[in-house]
């Protein structure tokens, strides 16, 4: 029997994940748009009841406040709204406090989400490399609102997370009806590295949106999408020491206390400075305060992994 789908913002992109819908497994049971959803007005637990999941795609300045009244009556939501990022600690704070699961993404396409590896490795390789400088650059269809777009904000976070702290130079382009083109390049005086992903429609995205709507059915907390499509790849939860280390001080201890198997080997995985902490934390004496220790880890599927970290001179 499909799943019930609501989709908030019926704009095209809403439109076309009604059309793909589905191939999901989903039917839609409810739309809102403009006109329903004034002020919220048309989310309403007799709306979405018997709604499994929402896909909100509506516009930066509405986001938050549907995302807020979406948790509010227990509905797993998929984010797909970007230009809203800089209220991201607050949205954070509500769902957690809420029964309901969120995954959000600057960008839903599989391919992009691949990208943002191959750049955050490369940037990793060239951060001591003084003679590349890098560039960051990006192209969208004239009626996109936020620029530069999230992805390309990303793109950049991913590089200077990598070691790359030197300048990147970042720049926008609205025009036509491009469904969005990213480049990442790092040049120097012997040669250019060049980095591109092409979106050829909108397509990507609606499907990577309707695969995070299957997954976050029964999840709780806030999940970025990179948990969705890499959920085996232990490495998709990892950050670059660098970050870390660059605060003067080095992770000398951690202890992981959870019931997932799957979820013991990740964190068992690596060294932990290369993850992210979790929302639940316990402060050792010897902690100090760092941008660091400020990072929730997103947590997987019904567990808890809790950190212990200890952060000694260095």
């Amino acid at each position: 029997m499909p799943k019930s789908l609501a989709i908030v913002g019926y704009g095209k992109m809403g439109q076309l994940i009604e059309r793909l819908a589905p191939e999901a497994g989903f039917a839609v049971g409810l739309k809102l748009d403009i006109d329903t959803n004034v002020n919220q007005q048309g989310i309403t637990p007799e709306n979405f009841r018997g709604v499994d999941v929402a896909i909100e795609f509506s516009m930066p300045h509405v986001a938050v406040a549907n995302l807020e009244r979406l948790c509010a009556i227990g509905v797993p939501t998929v984010v797909g709204t970007t230009g809203w990022y800089d209220e991201l600690e607050r949205v954070r704070a509500f769902v957690e406090r809420s029964s309901a699961g969120v995954v959000y993404s600057a960008n839903y396409s599989i391919g992009v989400n691949v990208f943002r590896r191959v750049v955050a490795e490369a940037a990793r390789l060239l951060a001591k490399e003084a003679e590349y400088g890098a560039w960051a650059w990006e192209v969208h269809h004239s009626a996109k609102k936020d620029a530069p777009s999230g992805t390309l904000l990303q793109l950049v976070e991913e590089m200077n997370r990598a070691g790359y702290t030197r300048q990147i130079d970042a720049s926008s382009n609205r025009a036509g009806a491009n469904p969005g083109t990213h480049e990442i390049g790092f040049d120097s005086a012997a040669d250019t590295i060049t980095l591109r992903h092409a979106a050829r429609s909108r397509e990507g995205f609606a499907r990577g949106a309707l695969k995070a709507a299957q997954w976050v059915i029964g999840k709780r907390g806030l999940h970025e999408f990179g948990e969705v499509i890499f959920a085996g790849d232990a490495k998709a939860m990892r950050r670059p020491a660098d970050e870390v280390s660059s605060t003067g001080f080095s992770l000398c201890g951690f202890s992981c206390d959870q019931s997932n198997t799957t979820q013991a080997e990740a964190c068992a995985t690596g060294k932990v400075e290369h993850y992210w902490t979790t929302k639940v934390m316990r402060r050792q004496p010897c902690l100090q305060d760092s941008e660091d220790a400020a990072r929730p880890w997103s947590r997987r599927s019904g567990t808890t992994c809790r950190w212990t970290k200890t952060l000694c001179g260095g």
